[in-house]
């Protein structure tokens, strides 16, 4: 399940050693300790935390409806179920863009317009969008 989760939540290619936190017995024993381990009576001690992969784990409640909740539920607990959530890190900021998550693709788009085959691009790592032709 520890590798598992990373090559889903990962923004790294799915399968790839770094989409699976490398398979390093110290970022996974990380992980294990962190979300098993801190099932004791004091939930206080749980932090979020990164173990590799870009991938944050960041600890919620959830209600009995099935809605998570970041902060702890002060009263009214019966039912309340104690979990984790795996999740990106934020993209770091680039100075070529205004975020990590902004490339501006129009140029690549316009040269390849114009030629005989198909424009390709990898989105998200995961993702080939192809076209054969563009209006």
């Amino acid at each position: 399940m520890v590798i598992q989760i990373p090559r889903f939540a990962s923004p790294h290619p799915w399968g790839s050693r770094t989409a699976e936190v490398f398979r390093e017995s110290v970022g996974l024993d990380q992980i294990v300790a962190s979300l098993f381990d801190n099932l004791s009576e004091d939930t206080s001690k749980r932090f979020a935390f990164s173990a590799g992969s870009h991938i944050l784990w960041t600890p919620v409640y959830v209600r009995p409806d099935g809605q998570p909740k970041h902060e702890k539920p002060v009263s009214g607990t019966n039912g309340w179920t104690e979990t984790w959530l795996a999740s990106r890190l934020p993209p770091y900021r680039s100075a070529n863009c205004a975020s990590g998550l902004e490339i501006d693709i129009t140029p690549l788009i316009l040269d390849k317009k114009f030629s005989t085959g198909p424009v390709e691009i990898l989105y998200d790592n995961r993702f080939v969008l192809s076209s054969s032709r563009w209006p």
